[in-house]
């Protein structure tokens, strides 16, 4: 297994493009953790053949800014999501919904899937884990990113309210599975994943300013209410040159050796 801290040569335009997009389309808060797993994904998508599965595809404007040139085949998420937004992205050739255990579609049926920030919120990650491996073709690469046991150790609120914040945070967050990344590795490899890559994304600093960041949003949470949108005003933070800002803490966290909040894996199927 080869392990980066990040990947070489950053591209900062790349970066601060992607920070752009979320800030438009986003909270705050999202732009620190999304901004460094699109650039990643952007990356690695080499490793991405057709038919690709995109696990857990929410509203699918991760997957249209990660990756805007590229054809997912399907989008998969559970009945109760947010999946009917993704009809209006576009860049899905079909979306599935499914019940949260077995994934419709037969052994071996896709080349590749991807799937970002999902794993940490399953019930039951083992068997998830099987069933991406049962549904890909040897050889196949799957991608994906997940957060680690240091997100709640590096929370704000943690340092200031103790383990009663992290028990709060957990439950409104919805997070089954927060591990050490030695944990994970031994996850995926014992469902038959070899990990290629596995990179660390979102270290302390990063990870206390989306804790943060989350309340300063609480205003667009108003705007999705009553609007259908959470931002009114797309171009404010670039004006104010917050994308700067973002861009500068991002690449400063890809960069960053210490243990990460947040782990991104290419693996592939043995």
């Amino acid at each position: 297994m080869k392990h980066a801290t990040h990947p070489m040569n950053i591209k900062q335009p790349l970066v601060r493009h992607k920070a752009r997009q979320f800030l438009a389309h986003y909270p705050l808060f999202m732009s620190v953790i999304r901004t460094p797993e699109a650039y990643l994904f952007a990356h690695y998508k080499h490793y991405l053949k057709n038919p690709i599965l995109d696990y857990g595809c929410g509203d699918g404007m991760f997957a249209k800014i990660a990756l805007p040139n590229s054809t997912i085949d399907i989008g998969l998420d559970l009945v109760k999501s947010r999946i009917e937004e993704a009809e209006y992205v576009g860049n899905y050739q079909s979306l599935v919904h499914y019940q949260g255990s077995t994934i419709p579609f037969p052994d071996e049926f896709f080349a590749s899937v991807i799937s970002n920030s999902v794993l940490e919120h399953v019930d039951g990650i083992v068997p998830a884990v099987d069933e991406i491996h049962r549904v890909m073709k040897k050889g196949g690469y799957f991608i994906t990113s997940v957060m680690t046991d240091k997100w709640e150790d590096y929370l704000w609120g943690t340092k200031l309210f103790g383990v009663s914040y992290k028990h709060f945070m957990r439950k409104k967050q919805v997070h089954f599975n927060l591990f050490s990344r030695k944990k994970l590795i031994r996850l995926f490899t014992n469902s038959g994943f070899e990990v290629i890559k596995c990179i660390g994304y979102l270290p302390e600093k990063n990870a206390q300013l989306l804790d943060v960041f989350h309340y300063f949003s609480i205003p667009a949470l108003f705007n999705y209410m009553l609007f259908k949108k959470w931002v009114l005003f797309p171009g404010l933070y670039t004006r104010l040159g917050i994308d700067m800002w973002i861009t500068k803490r991002v690449i400063e966290g890809m960069k960053s050796t210490q243990p990460s909040a947040s782990l991104f894996f290419v693996l592939r199927k043995k």
